[in-house]
């Protein structure tokens, strides 16, 4: 009987042997393909993030504010935020999203489109402990006083680009895009509106830290608006050409005698 065990013990190993290696040589196989796919699917590199952030940099390299905020900013900006971003863009439903950035173009104010990733990170189901709701963070009180939306309807892609739409164009008797930006996330009353911004740093130097989220806002946009231009506006749908109208040029006397006797 030990035997017989030991002999259907050696056949049993020996069949587990024989089902590894098929399951190893298989993986070796198969895995240039899964490694070709990953890099299909791949749609940000370390790489990439890199040269933006460098990019950034030489661009907006100043000395006033907020462009003096921007190496406080622009270290923070990584690899997996910006591939979050563009993921949370990605899921979102394709005739929304294409729908969210025709609602901005019809109002002229394409540019802060990308407030949504600086805002949300470009979820369009997120929610805030504070009651800010969707893709631009509306909150909900602006909701329905302002766009006259209740707060489930914010977390529908399009109404929340169409009640963002409408909160900044209450921005609009503000000139400038930083004056603009500044009312959309709320400007605070510590500071007036002469010389905001230096206001705010004065205070932030000194040691009031309730005033950074107002103040790095501004240099924030500028950031996420490089990220959005290189990173999600290859997504935007084609901007369709306006239709030039053709004005008709005056029928001459002759042309006229012409057309009528051809009806005859």
């Amino acid at each position: 009987g030990q035997a017989i065990r030991d002999i259907r013990y050696t056949i049993h190993e020996q069949q587990r042997r024989c089902k590894m290696k098929s399951w190893v040589l298989a993986f070796l196989f198969l895995f240039p393909i899964f490694e070709i796919d990953a890099k299909e699917k791949e749609l940000v590199t370390p790489k990439q993030v890199h040269q933006l952030r460098e990019k950034v940099r030489r661009k907006y390299h100043r000395k006033d504010i907020p462009f003096s905020l921007l190496p406080h900013v622009i270290g923070r900006i990584n690899f997996i935020d910006i591939s979050k971003i563009v993921s949370n863009w990605l899921a979102m439903p394709r005739e929304s999203s294409a729908e969210v950035v025709r609602v901005f173009r019809s109002a002229g104010l394409e540019q802060f489109i990308f407030i949504a990733l600086l805002e949300s990170k470009a979820d369009y189901r997120a929610k805030s402990s504070t009651e800010d709701f969707g893709l631009f963070q509306i909150n909900g009180r602006t909701g329905r006083k302002v766009c006259k939306m209740a707060k489930k309807e914010l977390l529908d892609p399009v109404k929340n680009a169409r009640c963002a739409v409408k909160v900044l164009g209450h921005c609009g008797r503000f000139k400038g895009w930083q004056a603009r930006v500044i009312c959309y996330n709320g400007k605070l009353d510590a500071c007036p509106w002469k010389g905001y911004q230096a206001c705010l740093y004065k205070k932030w130097k000194a040691g009031e830290k309730y005033v950074a989220t107002s103040l790095f806002y501004p240099i924030k946009f500028v950031v996420y608006q490089e990220i959005g231009q290189q990173f999600i506006a290859p997504y935007f749908p084609k901007s369709e050409p306006r239709k030039k109208i053709r004005e008709k040029k005056p029928m001459a006397p002759g042309d006229f005698a012409e057309m009528k006797y051809a009806l005859q």
